[in-house]
């Protein structure tokens, strides 16, 4: 073709775009492209001049003025023949990334397009998807509030009958938005907290059972309203900084507290909803600003000209990753972005950032809390959340270089959802009257937490099959669905099965039998619709993750020592930390040594009490005081097996060459006569019980070779990483000689192991959401607070 006639054709596609931008269509048209892939495989069969055409439907809708000026700032039909007309002229060499762009381009387009119902009625923010097949546009509503447009009322009531779902107790007026107590309307102070306050008599007026639900503040009303006696103001009208103070002090919630006697922090968010400049963050949710969206406010929205210069920035990124990944496949993009692409769903906030909202203390299923005094006052310190890995996995994706607004681009998915968090609402803080687990047995319904939790995800695969396309069309094969709960993904849905499960329980068994005695799941008929019904977790497809530790956890770690300058261990070569370990083998934890706990861990952690114990008070001495306090104690002796607490952990951790890693709770027969479970199925060695152990990272994190004493469960990215050249795996039925073969191993040999976890101990902490959390402090102006050395190290994280 020549080059004039190249010209006259571009110049007949132009006209002819143009004779159709000046039919007179009644409103605006809403328009949906056609992946562009597919119009030019169509091209290439010599499918010719149609293609253009064929790539753009237009369908008829009616939209305000203001859309009417973005559809003409914006029109798809002529830049999609352009982008046609310039895919069509361009060499082969360069199509696929030109396919690529054109695709971000329609993407772009198809974004101005969606929109919010009733713009989520002032009650939410929009996200807004684009994809060639059109966009998605839905809401994420604010605490208290569901439906299409927000416009729905979604209360979470503080109190409710025995049995009922009850997250709170409250004396005073219930925040049914975010579940908090409070004053309430006719007190001085209407917004105070009242959490963990009751008056006398509070059991007649409503629903209420004291016995069982913590320790509360009591006393007379009058002691939290007007009227305290001797010149006492009640809790909610007493004036903050002067007068007397009232007679009782009810508990607060982080956050500002406005106008209460509380001493304002700052509440925890999803990555503090990127800064003041993105959003607020408000009772552990955020409030983002215009044309922002999204658990953390990262989403662009709106059609303003905010959200259209954050588009255009998108789109530049996308093509110069598209075209990197071009030329370096798997390796990383230009541009920042990096391969594998993972798109973030932004789910409805039930699902995470609501939990965060009406939990009921600061630390439940946060990551941070901002309670520091002096000079550390709002510095961010870090719980010891028993199921922060969830957390800590979204916030790192969120803002890791692998994530990518585009879904059309991505090669996973992943599924933001707090399961921990859920279950963890139904035994905090502990009444025995929650929910009815014992129901069952009495031939009545069972309400299990694992049931609520079976039902919760279902919902939530429901939402996300019908939002966007990408699950149906793989059955879910590239979504990465988080399962973090004691039992991991034992209770999550069976239409998992194709998804990649993310947990802690790498139980391999088939067939399981439920091992837990605090939550029953398999339950008939419930659990023929769990993916636990065939097994809890698959090695072929499934990933246990590293559990959360926070860094303080970590002080005595050799790893860390060298990288603050502290001198001693190595960060990531060397003698691989193996400096100073006078201690053969350590482990602290429950042993079972009451009939309470005669079924935990399935009797392995009292096995090895038994084997084992008689050297720990010895050992102990020695590591106390040195060889002259030990009595010159044997190196193969030096064994510590001990359930006494000790602030010493790290250092103990740090001074031992190995260390155990034994499973929790178990239920050593898990069938009750009375109880309808189904199928006694053949236990296959150690049944792991009430869910996973952390005390594999404690050990790894510490530069001690963990000794594994679990049959058939597999340890944090076992399938990943070569766990061969770093663990020990001692079978159940040879704890007895374990001592024996941890001698035998040679220097060279124990040397290597060590020198390797220096290699491979970051992949187990989630350092980048430490070093995220310091840099946000910083560019505040903020304390950092600690975790300087982890951060330094957060590159090479759990989530790199």
């Amino acid at each position: 073709m020549s080059q004039v006639q190249s010209c006259c054709s571009i110049l007949l596609l132009l006209i002819f775009g143009l004779a159709l931008l000046m039919r007179q269509d009644e409103g605006v048209t809403v328009v949906r492209i056609a992946p562009a892939h597919s119009a030019h495989s169509a091209h290439a069969r010599g499918g010719g001049g149609g293609e253009a055409a064929a790539a753009v439907e237009v369908a008829a809708a009616e939209v305000g003025q203001h859309d009417a000026a973005e559809v003409g700032q914006y029109d798809a039909r002529l830049v999609a023949f352009a982008a046609r007309t310039r895919l069509l002229l361009s060499p082969p060499a360069t199509r696929r990334a030109s396919r690529r762009r054109e695709r971000s381009r329609a993407s772009l387009l198809a974004l101005s397009f969606a929109r919010c119902a009733s713009n989520c009625s002032g009650r939410g923010s929009c996200v807004r998807v684009a994809d060639s097949t059109g966009g998605a546009a839905y809401c994420l509503c604010a605490p208290g509030w569901a439906g299409d447009a927000c416009d729905v009322r979604d209360p979470s009531p503080c109190n409710a009958p025995d049995g009922g779902r009850v997250l709170s107790r409250c004396a005073g007026h219930c925040d049914e938005d975010v579940n908090r107590c409070v004053c309430g309307e006719g007190s001085a102070f209407p917004r105070r907290p009242m959490r963990g306050c009751q008056y006398e008599g509070v059991e007649k007026e409503r629903a209420w059972l004291t016995p069982a639900w913590g320790s509360f503040v009591r006393g007379p009303k009058a002691a939290f309203w007007s009227g305290g006696g001797e010149g006492q103001p009640g809790w909610c009208d007493a004036e903050p900084g002067r007068g007397p103070r009232p007679p009782r002090h009810c508990a607060c919630y982080d956050g500002a507290n406005g106008g209460s006697l509380c001493t304002p922090t700052r509440p925890f968010c999803v990555n503090q909803c990127g800064g003041a400049s993105r959003g607020e963050c408000r009772d552990g949710y955020c409030v983002c600003a215009k044309d922002l969206a999204g658990a953390d406010c990262s989403v662009p929205s709106g059609g303003g000209a905010a959200a259209a210069g954050v588009a255009a920035a998108a789109a530049a990124v996308a093509e110069a990753g598209s075209t990197a990944a071009d030329s370096a496949p798997g390796g990383a993009a230009a541009g920042g972005r990096s391969s594998p692409r993972v798109y973030v769903y932004e789910v409805p906030p039930r699902y995470n950032s609501l939990l965060l909202a009406r939990r009921l203390v600061h630390d439940a299923c946060a990551l941070r809390t901002y309670e520091g005094k002096g000079a550390q006052l709002d510095a961010p310190a870090w719980t010891s959340n028993l199921y922060g890995a969830e957390v800590a996995l979204h916030e790192a994706l969120l803002a890791s270089p692998h994530r990518t607004h585009a879904p059309e681009e991505a090669d996973y998915f992943f599924v933001p959802v707090y399961v921990g968090c859920f279950v963890s609402e139904f035994n905090r803080p502990y009444p025995t009257h929650w929910l009815c687990d014992g129901c069952h047995r009495k031939g009545g319904k069972a309400d299990l937490a694992s049931l609520r939790a079976l039902a919760w995800q279902r919902d939530l695969l429901l939402w996300v099959r019908g939002a966007m396309p990408y699950w149906n069309r793989s059955s879910g094969a590239d979504h990465l669905w988080p399962a973090m709960h004691d039992e991991g993904a034992c209770y999550s849905p069976a239409e998992l099965r194709h998804a990649t499960l993310l947990t802690h329980w790498g139980r391999t068994h088939t067939r399981p039998n439920g091992s837990s005695e605090y939550h029953l799941w398999r339950v008939d008929p419930h659990a023929r619709g769990m993916y636990g019904w065939s097994r809890c977790y698959d090695p072929c497809k499934d990933i246990v993750l590293p559990s959360w530790r926070r860094p303080e956890a970590m002080g005595a770690s050799p790893y860390l020592r060298r990288s603050s300058g502290g001198g001693g261990g190595d960060g990531g070569g060397g003698d691989g930390g193996g400096s100073g370990r006078d201690l053969l083998f350590y482990f602290n934890g429950n042993l079972g040594g009451t009939s309470q706990f005669e079924n935990y861990s399935f009797g392995v952690r009292q096995q090895l009490r038994r084997e084992y114990g008689h050297l720990a008070a010895r050992a102990q001495r020695f590591a106390d005081g040195g060889a002259s306090g030990g009595g010159g104690v044997p190196y193969g002796e030096r064994v510590i097996v001990t359930d006494v607490k000790t602030p010493r952990y790290s250092e103990m951790l740090s001074r031992s060459t190995f260390c155990g890693v034994v499973p929790g709770w178990g239920n050593g027969s898990c069938l009750e006569p009375s109880v309808s479970l189904l199928g006694a199925f053949p236990r296959v060695g150690v049944m792991p019980g009430w869910g996973w152990s952390g005390r594999f990272e404690d050990a790894v994190l510490h530069g001690c070779i963990p000794v594994l004493l679990q049959d058939g469960i597999h340890t944090p990215f076992e399938t990943v990483l070569d766990w061969r050249s770093y663990a020990v795996r001692v079978p159940r039925d040879q704890i007895g000689g374990m001592r024996r073969r941890l001698l035998e191993l040679s220097p060279p040999a124990v040397q290597a192991m060590q020198l390797r976890l220096s290699q491979v101990w970051r992949r187990f902490t989630y350092g980048s959401v430490v070093a995220a959390e310091r840099a946000r402090a910083a560019a505040a102006g903020r304390p950092q607070g600690p975790g300087a050395a982890l951060a330094a190290h957060g590159a090479d994280d759990a989530v790199a």
